[in-house]
């Protein structure tokens, strides 16, 4: 461990430094009014892209839209007619001219950067790229033995190799052969007919789901561009992409997977599948007392999340592990010196001296948070020079620390020693922190996080010297390990439950047990009712245990738990949901506040529940929530708790709405589509009475045809627009109005019986369209209208005929009129 990692002195002060600088930083934005910012947009595959119903996507959408939460900046792209490159020409001087603010996916050069400004971060990466057909298992990465004397398609116009490539391919021991070509079609041609293995490209630009990647190098930045002396922009978007960089460092790798290089799973070469097929059982030895990551459980399996690890390697490739337990540092590096063990599992990647300097590690597996365990004897948190630190035997020796350096097996032990005040604190990796925090009911520990970027990173180790076959064929799995697979393996690692022995019962609940004790003397005259009292209290201390888990996990989502004691009358809630709720987490008598807030009635009920309701919090908000509630019943059945959760689920409600209203409008003019006009239409006439007053009005724009023929269909387009706009003006808010399709509308007035009434309000609507077509477009469109009075008839199709039988005689009769019928 170098100087770099041990900052137990400025760690904490950095962190609450960048806290507050977050902080004002956000808050200001908030309080200032948001800025439109205009980004030159052009239509790029994968970096900006607009598909057929308008919607934005690509790599620098998404990264301006998570710079927006930072900047309170709301958007206007820009984009022009052209070809890309005539599109990206237009663009750059626009922004030089300071027509718009900013434009993406720019490369830097000294001469752009005299006129135009650039960030101080990039926000992507492209590589280049070699890549074959996905069926050509003669070449996978890593396996560099096998490029030998590859033929590689490269796009050249001045007749030149690439000297990036021949200068990889000389860097990793291989030669390739270079085919030059002009296009990128003419490259996919020679790969299909067998003349070149492989072609060259940009990862941004590899769009052809027939290829795998086999190799990127040659790593080039991408950058922002900003107007020149737009100091004001510049300036946010500098700071907002330090905050992204620092809050989200996986950002960028997690866009480019998205929107350019995908994930191809594991591709094993023809050599790597007849290696595994010959390859004997590999012995792998594993260092024990280092739960969640790997120790021995209860019932003496070898456990871990290093251990589901290996076992999915050999379900992925069929290898063959063999898992040597060792229970201390000696036994575990007289091993290693030997050779007797031909890989060792969980290996911290800058940390263990003797693994690493006899293996060759492979890509870590787990990146795992450090924290610092202190005793609560100790007083002076940031001054730790002199104190007595608990070191792991596998860790390096670190002579920056001052103090005491006292040597333990693995971190269990240097917490007992902490505990026991053998030592004054120690570091571990938080998972095995709260695992052994937990397991063994620590109360004087104090625990601190570390820095984010003071992590431990742990991998595999190979023996030297090395087996290079096995050492890509296991990075290769590693690399397309699902990180969902990951999390499960540590939820099922996070506690060791087993039973619960009398001294782990004595442990954790003392209390209880000096109680015990007493009572034992009577047990003559009240040996059943301690028999049900203790296991009573087991149970219970089980499902605190229990949900002391879910309540963990559950803060890591929008779930929030709480407890009904029915016999007590008491309402019991975590802190997260006491302060979700804005309410004491202790409430007596919760039903006396389910009157006015509907939520208490729901977590108290003596019924199982999972409903959703919109409810009204102590906090003065409104929220929907899902109550999910189940019954824990006593040895007689009769319920004794209502254990349930309240999970928040405002942003979905609203998303559904907002993508219900965008299902019933057309997406061109903003009115309501065919089918809901139709339905409303329908409802509408089934709540009148027979006598029930209304209008059906259909009018469809004359000659639009020729509009789209020889005024283009932009224009047509803003015709319906504006006519939708004078027809949502003209008639009232209750009014149904909506797009039949093409160039037809349909009204329903409601409560209308004059059919004078009716007819003045269409003459208003064909009178205000020739005049703004007119005005705006130099020609005057008129409308074609047919209404029919409802009268008392409830039937859509019915009362649709007649207003299609009106406008037909308008048409037959010379247009740009109107006719109502009753």
């Amino acid at each position: 461990m170098g100087d770099r990692n041990w900052r137990d002195k400025t760690g904490i002060p950095f962190m609450v430094l960048f806290c507050l600088l977050l902080f004002s930083f956000t808050a200001r934005a908030a309080e200032n009014d948001a800025r439109v910012v205009r980004v030159g947009y052009p239509i790029q595959q994968g970096f900006t892209e607009i598909d057929a119903n308008g919607n934005y996507s690509g790599y620098t959408y998404d990264y301006l839209q998570e710079i927006a939460r930072y900047t309170n900046w709301e958007y206007e792209f820009v984009t022009v007619e052209g070809t890309l490159d005539e599109q990206l020409s237009d663009l750059l001087a626009m922004l030089i001219n300071g027509e718009i603010d900013l434009m993406g996916a720019m490369n830097y050069t000294d001469g752009l950067a005299e006129i135009i400004n650039y960030p101080e971060y990039s926000y992507g990466t492209a590589h280049k790229t070699l890549s074959v057909l996905k069926d050509n298992l003669e070449y996978t990465e890593f396996d560099y033995d096998s490029f030998d004397n590859i033929r590689v398609a490269v796009i050249s116009y001045d007749g030149q190799e690439d000297e990036k490539l021949n200068g990889f391919s000389k860097m990793n021991g291989f030669h390739v052969n270079q085919v030059l070509c002009r296009t990128g079609a003419e490259q996919m041609d020679l790969l299909r007919d067998g003349s070149v293995d492989a072609i060259l490209s940009m990862d941004v630009s590899l769009s052809n789901h027939e290829l795998r990647v086999i190799s990127r190098f040659d790593s080039r930045p991408f950058y922002f561009g900003v107007t020149k002396g737009n100091q004001e922009v510049a300036g946010e978007l500098n700071k907002a992409m330090e905050i992204t960089t620092s809050t989200n460092p996986f950002m960028s790798a997690e866009l480019n997977r998205k929107y350019f290089t995908g994930e191809d799973g594991l591709v094993l070469s023809n050599s790597e599948l007849e290696y595994i097929g010959q390859k004997e059982t590999i012995r792998a030895g594993v260092m024990l007392g280092r739960a969640p990551l790997q120790y021995q459980a209860k019932n003496g399996e070898i456990r871990g999340i290093s251990i589901e690890v290996l076992k999915y390697i050999e379900e992925q490739t069929g290898l063959t592990y063999e898992i040597v337990p060792f229970y201390n540092w000696e036994e575990y590096s007289r091993a290693m010196e030997e050779g007797t063990i031909d890989l060792v599992i969980g290996i911290a990647d800058d940390y263990e001296g003797s693994g690493a300097g006899s293996c060759a590690l492979t890509l870590p597996y787990l990146s795992v948070p450090l924290q610092l365990i202190m005793n609560d004897d100790m007083k002076m948190l940031t001054d730790l020079s002199g104190k007595r630190v608990a070191l792991q035997k596998s860790l390096l020796m670190e002579q920056g620390l001052q103090g005491e350096q006292l040597y333990y097996d693995n971190v269990e032990e240097c917490m007992e020693a902490v505990h026991k005040g053998e030592a004054d604190y120690c570091y571990g990796n938080s998972y095995a922190v709260q695992y052994y925090l937990t397991a063994h009911n620590y109360k004087n520990l104090l625990t601190f996080a570390q820095s984010e970027n003071w992590t431990q990173k742990y991998c595999f180790g190979i023996r030297r010297p090395v087996d290079i076959m096995l050492l890509s064929i296991m990075n290769k799995v590693i690399r397309v390990l699902p990180e969902d697979r990951v999390n499960r393996f540590l939820y099922e690692n996070a506690y060791d439950a087993g039973d619960l022995t009398f001294s782990e019962y004595v442990m954790r609940n003392p209390e209880q047990s000096i109680l015990y004790l007493v009572l034992f003397w009577l047990m003559v005259v009240t040996a059943v009712f301690i028999t049900v009292e203790v296991t009573r209290r087991k149970n219970m201390a089980r499902k605190a245990l229990e949900n002391q888990r879910y309540e963990q996990l559950s803060e890591l989502s929008n779930e929030f738990l709480y407890e009904y004691n029915i016999r007590e009358g008491t309402l019991n809630l975590t802190e997260q949901t006491a302060g979700f709720l804005g309410c004491e987490r202790k409430i007596q008598k919760p039903e006396t506040m389910k009157q006015k807030y509907p939520v208490f009635g729901y977590m108290i009920t003596q019924e199982e529940n999972n409903t959703e309701h919109e409810c009204l919090l102590p906090r003065g908000n409104v929220r929907w929530l899902k109550v999910i509630s189940k019954m824990v019943l006593d040895t007689a059945g009769r319920p004794l708790y209502a254990v349930g959760k309240l999970i928040d689920i405002q942003t979905e409600r609203e998303i559904k709405s907002q993508l219900e209203a965008r299902a019933q409008r057309d997406s061109l003019t903003g009115v309501y589509n065919s089918a809901t006009s139709h339905q409303l239409m329908k409802q509408r006439l089934v709540e009148e009475d027979r006598n029930g007053a209304g209008a059906m009005i259909i009018m469809d724009i004359d000659y639009f045809k020729q509009i789209n023929d020889y005024l283009g269909h932009y224009t047509g387009d803003q015709v319906l627009e504006e006519t939708a706009e004078i027809l949502q003006a003209c008639f009232r808010t209750d009014d149904i109005v909506g797009r039949l399709g093409g160039d037809e509308f349909v009204v329903f007035m409601k409560a209308v019986s004059d059919p004078e009434i009716v007819k003045q309000r269409c003459t208003e609507v064909l009178e205000r369209v020739k005049g703004v077509t007119l005005e705006k477009h130099g020609k005057e469109v008129t409308l074609s209208i047919g209404a029919a009075m409802a009268g008392g008839e409830t039937d859509y199709d019915v009362l649709y005929r007649k207003a299609d039988q009106a406008l037909y005689q308008i048409k037959k009769h010379g247009r740009s009129e109107v006719l109502v019928v009753e």
